[in-house]
């Protein structure tokens, strides 16, 4: 009896001897769908400090940890027996950017501010105008009313057209606008029948294309009767 008590004592400590060996010592982790952030940033973000052993790594506690960093909308992390450890991510997506004295709040679908940034270059995302905030911190879900009128109206329009426009003016909610990057204007008049009114500009625009013609403004506040206004014409 004594002989297998100490038998199986030594059993167990070969046992976590070798759990702990450097067989499954993680020394690196892989990420997966990082777009402008790098893998090093992820991993910063993540709290998982290298070497670690592969037991020790709480994957529900570093998808946690990522899902609060501000650039990051989904997470999964998958632990791969001896060592390996897979990070997948999906970044948030950039839908408008408000000015903020010499900076730009860029956020996302949901109104999440994803970055505080000193430029926009290399982004596409128009410029939100006529919002009164004061301040907002990355991770922070925009409250200000002119900002969620500027963020449906981002979501009302195809992904197509919304790399043409440049800026959503939103100063008065009974007087929206949004500007085009080649200069053109449209009315979209108060918050009623927003895919709608973002719809027909998009069809107006096309067919206004096809034609040949530049349209200076476009006047959907009444979405079944748009009335354009085309440049050198009265």
């Amino acid at each position: 009896m004594r002989r297998f008590v100490l038998f199986f004592i030594l059993l167990v400590m070969a046992f976590f001897g070798f759990i702990q060996s450097p067989f499954f010592a993680v020394t690196e982790v892989e990420v997966r769908g990082a777009v402008s952030m790098k893998a090093g940033e992820v991993l910063e973000a993540s709290g998982l400090a290298l070497p670690a052993n592969f037991f020790s790594v709480n994957a529900g506690r570093i998808a946690g940890t990522l899902q609060k960093a501000p650039r990051i909308e989904r997470v999964s992390v998958r632990r791969l027996l001896p060592n390996h450890v897979i990070i997948t991510v999906k970044e948030r997506a950039p839908l408008g950017a408000i000015p903020l004295g010499k900076e730009f709040l860029i956020f996302d679908s949901y109104g999440i501010v994803m970055a505080v940034a000193e430029g926009l270059q290399g982004s596409r995302v128009p410029i939100v105008t006529g919002v009164s905030l004061s301040s907002a911190q990355p991770g922070e879900t925009l409250h200000d009313p002119g900002a969620e009128l500027a963020r449906r109206i981002l979501l009302a329009t195809d992904s197509a057209t919304r790399l043409e426009l440049s800026e959503i003016h939103v100063g008065d909610p009974q007087k929206l606008r949004v500007y085009t990057r080649r200069g053109i204007t449209v009315l979209l008049g108060d918050s009623a029948d927003l895919a709608k009114k973002m719809s027909r500009f998009s069809g107006v625009l096309g067919d206004l294309r096809k034609k040949g013609w530049h349209p200076e403004i476009i006047d959907v506040r009444t979405p079944d009767s748009p009335v354009v206004k085309v440049r050198g014409r009265s």
